[in-house]
């Protein structure tokens, strides 16, 4: 989950819930949508399931929303049998998503892009049974409506709304204004949205687009193929022989995926600024694609890119699905909150930023200034300390044996098993891959 669904949704839900926090949201350069789901999540854990600790609590969360994929790959398996009526290809596309969204990075989670791809596929779920069942109605005003959905979490996937609209205005004028239908019902929901939380008319559209002019400058920019790349890397190389192959005869077969697919990554490619994240809402039309084309595709190398995707799957899964990110601050943060702190002092900036339902305070210390913290720091409140950083560097120790504080080392809190191989890969420092050291004020 990224940064900003922590400081914007997660953060002020868990507040809201186990502190009873007014909600002011301030972020208005988006949606309030993943707010209002991440609290009735923690509300959920919390009142029927009697969570208490924000550490589950989030678990909790991310785990009910982890189950999404597998809906995901449900859905795939129907789409493939309404478009080929081929049970074996059917469940080619299945395991495709399998491979896929088992993954932690690219399965269903707690971030914007990646809810928003949910809601994609079950919209193509209902555009194509629109076709396949020759429903002109019903059908496909639930796909508008999905694909609004998915954009009020994401908003650039309102590409694909557009896309798809495009192609029925050429292709089935019948059942444009169906469709056209449904987006508007959900742009409506999204204008109750923002009034009820903002006051104001599409108040989150507006607000980001207003930033996204403001930061243009500022922001990263990388080259125009950059996306094409992570596509490309998509197909998992060495079976990529199979897959693209089969990726380009779904661009020709199936106009109804191809031409939202084209809007969405031809805008992208043109933005200069480029996350992988904000392709997450397409991958699940890109691997369904990948799917649909490898009907009747049979040889050595088919049976090769199957294997390939099991095994590179299944130990990239083994490696990641038990190694929690940030453990180096979340984990001395809920030894300090079960231990009843009143004080918790970091010289890590993702500490109050990632952590939210603690009752007592928390403090950044600027690695450099732990010397003057600790010689004003008021002895009678029971306070924990914690460092990313190592000893030569913060002088840690030293200065607290010149302040006269007395500090009790507890544990050294590392980060998990793959932020630690990258860390090994890449040793530039970061503070999300080191160990967290934490102390106790005597």
């Amino acid at each position: 989950m990224g940064f900003d669904e922590y400081q914007t949704a997660i953060r002020p839900a868990g507040m809201k819930l186990l502190l009873d926090h007014a909600y002011v949201f301030t972020d208005v350069a988006r949606s309030p949508i993943l707010y209002y789901l991440d609290y009735y999540l923690f509300l959920l854990g919390n009142k029927i399931f009697g969570i208490n600790s924000p550490v589950w609590l989030l678990r909790s969360a991310m785990m009910i929303v982890g189950l999404l994929s597998s809906l995901m790959i449900y859905l795939a398996y129907r789409i493939s049998l309404l478009v080929n009526r081929d049970d074996k290809n059917a469940l080619t596309v299945a395991a495709l998503f399998a491979f896929y969204f088992a993954m932690p990075f690219i399965g269903t989670r707690l971030m914007s892009e990646s809810l928003s791809s949910f809601f994609v596929i079950v919209a193509v779920y209902f555009a194509t049974r629109s076709w396949r069942l020759e429903d002109r109605g019903g059908n496909i005003l639930l796909s508008g409506l999905l694909f609004g959905v998915a954009a009020m979490f994401r908003f650039q996937a309102g590409l694909l709304f557009i896309g798809m609209l495009f192609f029925l205005a050429i292709y089935d004028r019948r059942r444009t204004k169906w469709f056209f239908l449904g987006g508007a019902v959900a742009l409506l929901f999204q204008i109750i949205l923002d009034y009820a939380t903002f006051g104001g008319f599409l108040t989150s559209i507006f607000g980001y687009a207003r930033l996204q002019m403001q930061e243009l400058a500022t922001h990263s920019r990388q080259p125009w193929y950059n996306f094409l790349l992570l596509l490309l890397g998509l197909t998992l190389p060495i079976a990529t022989i199979t897959t693209l192959p089969a990726f380009l005869r779904s661009c020709r077969r199936y106009l109804w995926l191809s031409v939202p697919l084209t809007f969405f990554v031809i805008f992208h490619c043109s933005s200069p600024h480029k996350e992988e994240r904000f392709i997450f809402p397409i991958i699940p039309l890109f691997v369904l694609m990948m799917g649909l084309g490898m009907r009747k595709t049979t040889g050595f190398w088919p049976r090769f890119s199957t294997y390939w995707f099991w095994s590179a799957n299944g130990i990239l899964l083994c490696l990641v699905i038990f190694s929690p990110t940030l453990s180096n601050v979340t984990e001395p943060m809920d030894y300090a909150r079960r231990s009843g702190f009143e004080v918790f002092a970091s010289d890590s900036p993702l500490v109050p930023d990632f952590f939210v339902a603690y009752r007592g305070k928390t403090e950044v210390v600027d690695r450099y200034k732990w010397k003057p913290y600790l010689c004003s720091l008021d002895k009678n409140k029971k306070t924990y300390i914690h460092t990313v950083f190592q000893q030569d560097e913060t002088k840690l120790e030293a200065s607290a044996k010149e302040c006269g504080v007395k500090l009790t080392y507890i544990d050294n809190f590392k980060s998990g098993l793959a932020d630690r191989i990258v860390a090994k890969l890449n040793p530039t420092f970061n503070r999300r891959r080191v160990n967290g050291y934490l102390y106790a004020v005597e």
